[in-house]
C-alpha cells in the first residue's frame, strides 16, 4: 500500500474574540439554544450567560429568556422563536433581527433623537427609543406585528426579497432567475444600518403609539395604518408573565390601558393606489400569526375610546392575552380562517371572518413552488458540506525508455476511486478544507511493475478562500 500526504496550510480565524458583547441572559424558563459566532455546534442557554455579537438564540416549545443589554434595555424572547442580536450599540444603534415567533422589549430612554436599537424582520424594520412593546413575525406569511405599551415605535415596510444566511449574517440580493446580484457580509454591517435608517425616515413610515397595533403584511406595500386595540387583550398582553422582561420576581410598573382613545377615523378604509390600509379600530391581534382582527361591520362604536366593540369575533386568553379564534375555526397565517370540519356552517362563519379581516387585501398568497436558488461563493463557505464520491479506477501508463531501455504500456482495470470531502462552514470569506481519497488498481499480472501493493491513499487539508461573490 502506498500512502500519499498533502498538508496545505489552513488560514484560520477565532472570530467569535472580535465579537463584542451584547447581553446577558437573566432569566429562562424551558430549554433555549444559542449559536456563537464561529461555533459549529448550538449550545443550551444558560443563566447569567452572556450573549455576543451575531448569535443565534432559538427557543422551543413553552421556553423563553429574558436578556439585560449594557444599558439596562431588556428583551424577552417568547416561545418558539427564533432571534440574532447583531450588533451591539455603541455610538449607533443596536440590531436585533426576528426570524420567527415574537419578543418583547423594554428599551430605557435616552436625551436625544436618535433610535437606541433597531428591530429587523423580512418585511418590516422598528426603530426604538424609551418604549416598552411586543412584535411578531411569522414567516409563513411574511407578517410582522406591532403592539406598543408605552412610549412610541416607529414602523416601517422593507422588501423580503433579499435572503439572509441567519446564523451567519450574510445578506444575498438576487434577480428573478435566482442568481446572486448583491452580497454583504459582516464588514458591511454599516451600510445594512445605514439602509434601514433610511426606510425609518421615509414618508411612509408610522409611529405607533400607546396601546396601538400595525402590521406588516404580504399584500400591502406599506404597514397598515396605527389602530388602538380592543384595551382588554392589550391589558393581559402587558401583564403576561410568558413574555415579561423582568428577573424573577420582580413586577411590572402599572399602565391603564382603559382611558386610551383612537386617535382619527376608527372606520376601515383601503387605497389600492398607495397601498394605504386602515383597519377598524377596536380589534384583537393574532401573535402566532401576527395578523389583526378588526370588529365586525355591524359592531357597535364605543364613542368614549372611539373604537368599535368586538363582538363574535373570537375571545382572548385570560392568562396571556392571546387570541382564541370563534368555536370550530383555527385562523391559518395563509388561508385566514378555516373550519375545523367541512361544515357547510362553519364555511359560511370562516368566509365570514375572512371578509372581516380583509383577507384579499392583507393575505397575498404564498406559492407552494420554490424557486431554485444558486449559492454564490460566500455562501457555499458559509453553509459547508460532506460529500462521499464513488467512481471507476481503470488507467493505463505508458513508459518510454526506463531505466533498460525498454518501451512498454501498462493498463490496470476493475479499480475503483473513492474520495470523502468535509468543506467545514466558515466565516465570510474562509473555509477549512479536508479530503481523505483511496485508489485501487492491480499492476500485479504486468511483469514490468515490481511494486506488491494495489491501494493508493491520500490525505489534504487545507483552506478556501472567495475573492468574490
Amino acid at each position: 500500500m502506498i500512502v500519499r500526504i498533502i498538508l496545505l496550510f489552513p488560514l484560520l480565524f477565532a472570530t467569535n474574540l472580535q465579537a463584542g458583547e451584547m447581553a446577558k441572559v437573566i432569566r429562562i424558563r424551558g430549554y433555549a439554544t444559542q449559536l456563537a459566532p464561529g461555533a459549529m455546534d448550538a449550545r443550551a442557554v444558560e443563566l447569567g450567560q452572556k450573549i455576543f455579537e451575531d448569535t443565534s438564540i432559538l427557543t422551543k416549545d413553552k421556553s423563553f429568556v429574558v436578556l439585560e443589554f449594557s444599558d439596562s434595555s431588556r428583551m424577552s424572547i417568547g416561545p418558539n422563536s427564533k432571534v440574532v442580536v447583531v450588533k451591539a450599540r455603541n455610538e449607533d444603534a443596536g440590531l436585533v433581527s426576528l426570524l420567527k415567533g415574537k419578543i418583547r422589549s423594554q428599551v430605557s430612554p435616552e436625551d436625544n433623537d436618535k433610535d437606541k436599537y433597531i428591530i429587523r424582520t423580512r418585511t418590516a424594520a422598528m426603530g426604538v427609543r424609551g418604549t416598552d412593546f411586543q412584535s411578531s413575525y411569522n414567516p409563513d406569511n411574511k407578517a410582522t406585528s406591532l403592539v406598543t405599551f408605552k412610549g412610541r415605535v416607529a414602523m416601517a415596510r422593507l422588501d423580503s426579497s433579499s435572503e439572509d444566511l441567519q446564523a451567519r449574517n450574510i445578506e444575498v440580493t438576487r434577480n428573478e432567475a435566482g442568481e446572486p446580484l448583491v452580497e454583504r457580509t459582516r464588514a458591511s454591517s454599516k451600510t445594512r444600518m445605514e439602509e434601514l435608517k433610511e426606510a425609518l425616515s421615509s414618508d411612509q413610515v408610522v409611529s405607533v403609539e400607546k396601546g396601538e397595533f400595525s402590521g406588516a403584511v404580504a399584500g400591502l406595500k406599506q404597514p397598515t395604518q396605527p389602530v388602538v386595540i380592543n384595551p382588554v387583550q392589550i391589558d393581559l398582553m402587558y401583564k403576561s408573565n410568558e413574555l415579561a422582561p423582568t428577573k424573577s420576581g420582580e413586577k411590572l410598573e402599572q399602565v391603564d390601558f382603559s382611558k386610551i382613545k383612537h386617535r382619527g377615523n376608527p372606520n376601515s378604509s383601503y387605497n389600492a393606489k398607495t397601498g394605504k390600509f386602515t383597519p377598524r379600530a377596536g380589534g384583537f391581534v393574532d401573535p402566532d400569526t401576527a395578523l389583526y382582527i378588526p370588529p365586525k361591520e355591524d359592531a357597535v362604536l364605543d364613542e368614549t375610546r372611539n373604537i368599535y366593540q368586538a363582538k363574535d369575533i373570537g375571545f382572548v386568553d385570560k392568562d396571556t392575552g392571546d387570541y382564541v379564534p370563534p368555536q370550530g375555526l383555527v385562523l391559518d397565517a395563509r388561508n385566514g380562517f378555516v373550519p375545523k370540519i367541512n361544515d357547510g356552517t362553519m364555511l359560511a362563519q370562516a368566509g365570514e371572518m375572512n371578509k372581516t379581516i380583509a383577507k384579499d387585501v392583507v393575505l397575498k398568497k404564498v406559492e407552494d413552488s420554490v424557486p431554485i436558488v444558486r449559492p454564490n461563493k460566500r455562501e457555499r463557505i458559509a453553509l459547508g458540506s460532506v460529500s462521499l464520491r464513488f467512481g471507476p479506477g481503470e488507467e493505463s501508463h505508458t513508459i518510454s525508455q526506463d531505466s533498460l531501455g525498454n518501451n512498454f504500456k501498462d493498463s490496470a482495470e476493475g479499480g475503483f476511486s473513492m474520495l470523502l470531502s468535509h468543506d467545514q462552514a466558515g466565516d465570510h470569506d474562509w473555509q477549512a478544507i479536508t479530503r481523505l481519497g483511496l485508489k485501487n488498481s492491480d499492476h500485479r499480472r504486468d511483469s514490468f511493475v515490481s511494486s506488491k501493493g494495489n491501494s493508493l491513499w491520500s490525505i489534504a487539508a487545507g483552506a478556501r478562500h472567495a475573492f468574490s461573490p
